[in-house]
């Protein structure tokens, strides 16, 4: 049975009734002419395939894009026709499916008439030449698609003309048999409405003989199967190099080979500049801005010969590259380059590379001199063989590449060799220095003295990062110096300084994760990703981005060597692009806590947040208290939670660290002043005694700076003289005013 898309049936359908309202005759027995079809009735005699659309529907066509496809009238030499026509910038054609009416590998009569309906609006906007073709989709179990020649592009006007072609069915290099083979006529305007009538496929008329061979799918800017023996266009940038066609093709007879190469860095390129003539399509808008063109890139690509690689050594990898060049004059004024096609591991079996590719680079507005694509491989040893190569409308299903320079070398790497660590910059009580690694001579740098979560360590790296939106591979290794009680765990931030869009005169610090946090030994830890450069929601560039170390043990010391920025790292995550909250700002009233003692009460007053308070009151009878909190000698065993208020305290790794606790009270004077609290402990032995002397009115105090783990954190109260009163907390790094932010937000 034929395969037909449904949803472009009922477009068909809904537009031919559209049109049939119009006066526009219709026939809606579909069943009929699909049976005609299958079974050949519909067909002219001794045709393995007619249609002259006298059935008045369109009925099977289908279309690329938003074309749509009606019969209407106006014929060639009979009364209808099939209409083509399109919406948008998709390149339009109508097709139809013939898989079970074409045998393969066999010689067929082809021709079909097409005539323009629009040519004098072409005309208005600047169109001279319409050209049409006729092209066959093959689809195969193995998931390939091919394009295959039917009729060479043809002038054509308001009048009709003639698409004929004697065609082989069938595709050199390919045995199996197709699942689907759809035939389609075309023009390369997509502002083109055009007829077509007096579709056959019949006996073999003696004309030029096309098939076989494959060409370049619709909406193509450049194609190349290498079936031409032409390799002039393509060129190495080593003298060593030989680049020839070799009859080692995925489909067809010839691909393209390049060997002999010198370097990893050795490339095949070629000049795409011609085909992409715009840094921008003007007919893609939206309030008046131009938007990037988008193409769908492919190609396939294999080892020619195998490649020796050592145990633990990188696997053979290929890249695809499009270097950018402007020109003033003779003189290069600037460079930049793109990926294409990212890294990606390569053997002697084709491997299909299929991207989204947009032109141009960020940062560059101006139209540059040349565009050229370059292949390359990481082992100079690599013989690569490329087939099918071709740029055309963008896929539906595939990852957008494009628009970000890429890095193709080291940019910033530091040893310590030298012994110099005066760039690097610290916060809090931390120290720098250089030292020897123990037991060898080995220098590295030494973090120690660190005191609090957030004491770190850092060196300015913006100058060395200088293309926000490139990813940059990213490499240092990290050991413990000591073994603390504890596990202690390292993580890679970027500090970047923005100026501050709401203060000339001030900036705005932004945090990013280079790479997060591993557990650490006294073996060294190796750190890689690919690290996306700058933060997605700023569009201009910082005046600073600082590399900082840091660690969750604050009795860690800490050993760092080979730090490095450079090319993309293959297999490697991408991090960076979006910034994070690295401190937490949290507020919860008293009376919202995740637990309340039941010895204490919830007492109303305009003045508290939330109009709301706990307290033990001072009136012993109302409570049966199990302790004597009026002693301030006597330090209890808090076992019963009846005395506890707790509050819990969730924090990411972005924001763990150290925090102060805040909390707003009121005691009525010396003997109601002072309060236990725990942080992460219980409080037979971790609780500590602050008091507050008397706060007639609310007031904030400081209870101390703590140092919060991720993930839950509890903080506890507990009363050490009845009466203290206790309207809200905050975690946070400032004293608060007011009655701070009201809720329950813990």
């Amino acid at each position: 049975m034929n395969r037909f898309n449904l949803n472009k049936v009922l477009l068909v359908i809904l537009a031919s009734g559209a049109l049939g309202a119009c006066g526009i005759e219709k026939n809606n027995d579909t069943s009929a002419i699909k049976q005609g079809i299958e079974d050949g009735t519909q067909n002219i005699p001794n045709t393995a395939y007619s249609n002259d659309f006298e059935d008045g529907i369109s009925y099977p066509w289908e279309t690329r894009g938003s074309a749509i496809v009606v019969n209407t009238t106006g014929g060639k030499d009979s009364e209808r026709a099939l209409m083509v026509t399109s919406s948008d910038g998709n390149n339009q054609g109508a097709g139809i499916e013939l898989v079970n009416q074409l045998s393969m590998n066999t010689q067929y009569g082809f021709s079909t008439w097409v005539k323009l309906s629009n040519i004098v609006d072409l005309a208005e906007n600047g169109v001279v030449t319409v050209n049409a073709k006729v092209v066959a989709r093959y689809e195969f179990p193995s998931a390939q698609e091919q394009y295959v020649e039917v009729v060479e592009p043809t002038k054509v006007a308001d009048s009709w003309t003639q698409l004929a072609a004697d065609f082989t069915t069938g595709v050199n290099g390919i045995d199996e048999a197709p699942t689907s083979v759809t035939v389609y006529v075309e023009t390369d305007q997509t502002s083109a409405k055009f007829l077509i009538d007096n579709f056959t496929f019949t006996k073999p008329q003696g004309a030029q003989t096309s098939g076989g061979v494959t060409t370049a799918p619709p909406g193509s800017v450049f194609f190349d199967n290498f079936e031409d023996n032409d390799t002039s266009n393509w060129v190495s940038n080593s003298d060593s190099a030989v680049v020839t066609a070799v009859d080692d093709a995925r489909v067809g007879d010839l691909a393209l080979s390049i060997s002999g190469r010198s370097s990893a860095d050795d490339s095949l390129s070629i000049q795409l500049k011609n085909q992409l003539y715009s840094m921008v399509d003007s007919t893609n808008t939206e309030n008046d801005e131009s938007m990037p063109l988008e193409y769908g890139f492919n190609t396939w690509l294999k080892l020619g010969a195998p490649v020796s690689v050592g145990e633990g050594d990188e696997p053979v990898t290929a890249t695809v590259l499009a270097k950018y060049t402007w020109m003033d004059g003779d003189d290069v004024v600037s460079t930049a380059t793109t990926v294409v096609a990212p890294e990606q591991e390569i053997t002697e079996e084709w491997m299909r590379v299929k991207t989204n590719y947009t032109v141009g680079v960020s940062g560059f507005e101006d139209e540059p001199s040349s565009i050229e694509f370059m292949i390359k491989s990481n082992y100079a040893e690599s013989q690569l063989v490329i087939d099918e190569f071709y740029l055309a409308d963008k896929f539906s299903s595939a990852r957008p590449t494009g628009y970000a320079p890429y890095i193709s070398e080291n940019v910033y790497q530091e040893d310590f060799s030298d012994g110099d660590a005066s760039d690097w910059q610290t916060t809090g009580t931390a120290s720098v220095s250089v030292v020897d690694e123990p037991g060898t001579s080995n220098k590295v740098l030494s973090i120690t003295d660190r005191t609090h979560f957030r004491d770190r360590a850092g060196v300015e790296v913006g100058g060395a990062l200088t293309q926000m939106g490139s990813v940059y591979g990213f490499n240092a290794s990290i050991k413990l110096a000591n073994m603390p009680a504890d596990t202690a765990s390292a993580r890679l931030l970027a500090k970047y300084t923005y100026p501050d869009p709401n203060d000339a005169n001030a900036t705005v610090e932004e945090f990013v994760v280079i790479s997060d946090f591993k557990e650490l030994s006294s073996d060294w830890l190796t750190f890689s990703t690919n690290y996306k450069a700058g933060i997605d929601s700023y569009d201009s560039s910082p005046s600073s981005i600082v590399l900082y170390v840091e660690s969750d043990n604050t009795e860690a010391d800490l050993l760092v060597d080979d730090l490095m920025f450079g090319e993309p790292i293959y297999g490697a995550a991408t991090t960076g692009g979006t910034p994070i909250s690295t401190v937490a700002s949290i507020w919860v009233d008293a009376e919202c806590a995740a637990h309340v003692g039941d010895y204490w009460l919830t007492e109303s007053d305009e003045l508290a947040s939330g109009g709301n308070y706990v307290v033990i009151p001072n009136n012993s009878a109302t409570a049966d208290y199990p302790e004597d909190y009026t002693n301030p000698g006597l330090y209890p065993t808090f076992t019963d939670k009846k005395v506890h208020v707790d509050f819990k305290v969730n924090l990411t790794s972005d924001n763990a660290g150290d925090y102060e606790v805040y909390v707003r009270r009121q005691t009525a004077g010396g003997g109601d002043d002072s309060i236990f609290v725990a942080v992460n402990d219980d409080f037979n032995s971790g609780r500590h005694f602050f008091n507050h002397n008397a706060s007639p009115t609310w007031g904030w105090a400081s209870i101390g700076t703590y140092t919060f783990a991720r993930g839950e954190n509890t903080i506890s109260f507990a009363p050490r003289e009845k009466g203290f009163k206790l309207d809200s907390i905050y975690v946070g790094t400032s004293m608060p005013e007011g009655k701070g932010e009201t809720g329950c937000n813990f």
